[in-house]
């Protein structure tokens, strides 16, 4: 599970905030291999979990809100949505939405959450997933258009690449891909999508 780091000139924003500390009930069913996000965001983004001024969240799965409970009172940017159906039985851990100093913002559809940092509602994996677009020249080297965070709309760089070579694919998929964007990054594949006229 890949997290992401957007900074624009007054937010420092997180995309996703991973697994989170062990539970009994994820660790007996899954027994997920954990990183630490403190350690993560200080070796490879120069910041600490204190830098962060707000989270988005793709969706609700524990595996993408798991984490939230170390950013007490920073902004959880979360679709109504998505948040409306976490809350029916069995979506996710109830626990990682609420706890001591939580405080999701419910969006409804398409969003700005800084200068250059937008969410689109996508849909698809989950009714209300959402997807980050950053404007371009936002420090992905080589990006000439906008840079996608796609949650888990997508789960790998593979399965983009059949969708662009004319494989069956959604309207949530179609939706993004209108955005036409230069650089597609996936949170479950370390492996990003380049636009061929970025690599050229």
């Amino acid at each position: 599970m890949y997290v992401y780091v957007a900074r624009s000139a007054r937010r420092t924003v997180l995309v996703d905030t991973g697994i989170g500390p062990a539970h009994p009930l994820i660790d007996r069913w899954y027994q997920p291999t954990r990183g630490h996000l403190g350690s993560a965001l200080s070796e490879q983004a120069g910041i600490t979990p204190g830098d962060i001024d707000a989270v988005v969240l793709s969706h609700l799965h524990f595996d993408h809100v798991g984490g939230a409970q170390a950013f007490p009172d920073v902004p959880l940017f979360v679709q109504r949505e998505e948040w409306e159906a976490a809350r029916a039985a069995d979506y996710t851990v109830p626990e990682f939405l609420a706890f001591p100093g939580a405080n999701f913002v419910l969006l409804d559809g398409d969003s700005e959450i800084a200068a250059g940092l937008n969410v689109v509602l996508s849909g698809g994996h989950t009714p209300g997933h959402q997807v980050v677009v950053v404007e371009a020249g936002a420090g992905v080297e080589g990006a000439r258009g906008p840079i996608l965070l796609a949650g888990q709309l997508l789960e790998t760089a593979t399965e983009l690449e059949q969708v662009l070579r004319g494989g069956e694919t959604s309207d949530a998929v179609r939706k993004v891909l209108n955005l036409e964007p230069s650089v597609v990054m996936f949170s479950h594949d370390r492996r990003s999508w380049q636009h061929p006229a970025t690599t050229a």
